[in-house]
Order: C-alpha cells, then structure tokens, then sequence
C-alpha cells in the first residue's frame, strides 16, 4: 500500500500521518523528515512527574517573566533576563508576530521556511523575495522599504548555512535606517554553538526593534514539548496577550533538560562525528549527485532522481525524508536528519538494498 507524501509546504515529521494511515505506530517508523537532536538531555523524570502531578490541579504562571525556566535560558544564551520572553511552539509565535506588526512590506531572505510565506501573504500588503544569502545583500539591487518586517533565517534552512552576523552588518545596518523590524530565526544556531558573537543576539541591546526566535524542540530533543523564547528589548505585546502560553509539563520538562550541563558538548561531539562517517557514505550513493555543504544537524541533497519518487520508495521500508521544493528549490533536492549511528547506518543498508529500484525511478 502506498500513502502519499504530506500536502505541500507542510511541516516534516508527520510520522503519526504515515502511522495511522498504514495501521502501524510511530516507533515503527525512521524519521529523517524532522531535525531532531538524536541526544537526549538527562532529565530526572521522577522529578518532573511528582512536580507535574503536583502542579496540575493549578493554572500555571501567567506571565513567568522571573520564573526559573526564564533564569535558567538567560543564562543558558547569555542575555540579560529582561530581554528573554517565553512563547508557544515557534510557528505560532511567528504568525503572533505577524499579526500583531501587520507590515505593509514583509522582506523574505529565502529559501525560507514555508510558515514564513503563509504569514506575510497573510497579514502583509506586499511581500519581497530576496533569493540572496544576507552576506550578499547589496542596497542598490534589494532596498529595505521604510518600517518594513525583514526577516532571515541564519542557520538557513533547507540548506544548512551559516552566516556569521559580522559578515551581514551591511543589512543590519540599512535595517535600522530604514527604522524596519528585523526578525531573525536561529533555530538551528545551537547545534553551531550557544556563545553570543555567533548570533544577532549580540545586537540585540542596540536596536529595539529587533527580535531572534530561538527554537528549544530541535536541540534539546523534544518535539511534543512545544516551548520557545524570542529574544528581544521590550517583552511583544502580542505573546502578552495569552493568558497561560505555556503548559506546566513543558515548563518542568525544560527546567529539568537545561540543567544538564553536558548536553551541548555531547551534542556538538555527536553531530561532528556523524558529519564524518555519515556524509560520504552518503554521497558515494549512485543516486545522489553531491551534497550541499552544510553546518547543522542535517543535509541538503542534490538527486539525480525526483526527489518525491526518492520519498515515496523509503517510506515504503518505513523511512521518511523530505522534500523541499515548497521551500522554493527544485523537485531534485531532498533533506535528511543527522540521526543515531545505528539510525543513519539503516538508512544507508536500506538505500543500498533497494540501489537498483532507486536508480530506474
């Protein structure tokens, strides 16, 4: 039986789609559609489930500005505690923003994440796609109109590129001239490194209208946790608007996972180890015309087949992957997780069992 890929544009790791569809469970599945941190922070679960039962038959903090959660990601990103603000998954946060800044211009640095087109056409009177990297950026060929939302995602994805903010002052610059929002997505910044010279936040105590979402899900493991923090001078109005934005799980679970102080070494260990040994063995597939270089904890492919039919032939050994030709690029390139050894040693048993049926697709 054959089930289609997700709809276009939607988001990776619709494991529980494929799941259901196929009468199977979500363990029975790899997921390289979703970048996941395959190392799990060390969280005394004992611990979070009596405070969790505990804490359940009361509503949680409605505005936890000085809770511990917050202490410990200021501390944690290096930012003065004023200048962290809690929020819900990411991709709602995004829309929040959105709508609450309602641009007339939004300024897309893209290939982009395809949450970010839906908010602009959404709540903005023009949208502008820039295909440059930021680092590019040149004034005379992508002007940033006055008060616009400009927003880049650094490291990018689907491609994996860091740009560190010291080579895109340029832009930096023109957007404060221009006295526009700047939104900066670093998502995948951890897996690079937590230290502020790498990220906008550094810039942060010098412009007041720019904002960084960080996502906590992918570095620290935890998808169905659905927690983030933007970092920014003045908390936004439009995450103040939610009365309880956070649930006491996902507030006691992240409490637990950012006080393991050597997730992030063993994270940094494991992604550059499996970069490795895991890449060529890749790209000495037949099917695979190169690998895009990358610095995050997942790969971009060039195929020398569809990527769709690529997709469609490893879901049917129970392996999903992503195509991103709704990010903007072609139907040739495919996305791939950086995972467990043994999770990426199957993937390339079961790509070279099937090598004959991949290469006449």
């Amino acid at each position: 039986m054959q089930t289609p890929l997700p709809e276009q544009g939607v988001h990776g790791g619709q494991v529980h789609t494929y799941a259901q569809a196929l009468g199977l469970q979500p363990s029975d599945f790899l997921d390289f559609s979703a970048n996941i941190n395959p190392v799990i922070p060390e969280v005394d679960w004992s611990k979070v489930t009596q405070a969790t039962a505990s804490s359940l038959p009361n509503y949680p903090p409605h505005r936890p500005s000085d809770d511990t959660l917050t202490a410990l990601l200021a501390q944690r990103f290096a930012m003065p505690v004023e200048y962290v603000q809690l929020c819900p998954a990411i991709s709602l946060t995004l829309h929040l923003l959105f709508a609450a800044l309602r641009p007339q211009h939004t300024v897309l640095f893209t290939p982009i994440y395809g949450e970010y087109w839906q908010a602009a056409k959404r709540y903005s009177t023009y949208l502008i796609d820039y295909s440059v990297p930021a680092n590019q950026w040149c004034p005379k060929q992508h002007p940033i109109p006055k008060h616009a939302l400009v927003v880049l995602v650094n490291p990018s994805t689907p491609q994996g590129h860091f740009i560190a903010p010291q080579a895109w002052q340029a832009l930096f610059a023109a957007v404060q001239a221009s006295e526009a929002w700047l939104l900066v997505d670093e998502a995948f910044l951890p897996f690079i490194g937590l230290a502020s010279h790498l990220s906008a936040r550094q810039w942060i105590g010098h412009y007041s209208r720019l904002i960084v979402l960080q996502s906590l899900t992918k570095f620290y493991a935890c998808p169905g946790v659905r927690l983030g923090v933007l970092f920014c001078q003045k908390p936004l109005a439009a995450l103040n608007a939610i009365p309880w934005p956070l649930s006491t799980f996902d507030r006691l679970w992240m409490i637990e996972a950012l006080q393991d102080s050597t997730h992030a070494a063993n994270s940094w260990a494991h992604l550059a180890a499996a970069r490795r040994t895991f890449l060529p063995q890749l790209a000495a597939l037949p099917w695979v015309k190169q690998i895009l270089p990358g610095t995050v904890n997942f790969v971009l492919l060039e195929l020398s087949q569809p990527a769709e039919k690529i997709a469609q032939t490893l879901m049917t050994q129970r392996i999903l992957t992503r195509p991103v030709h709704s990010f903007g690029l072609s139907p040739y390139h495919l996305r791939l997780a950086i995972k467990s050894r043994e999770a990426n040693q199957q993937l390339l048993q079961t790509c070279q069992t099937l090598e004959s049926e991949l290469c006449s697709i």
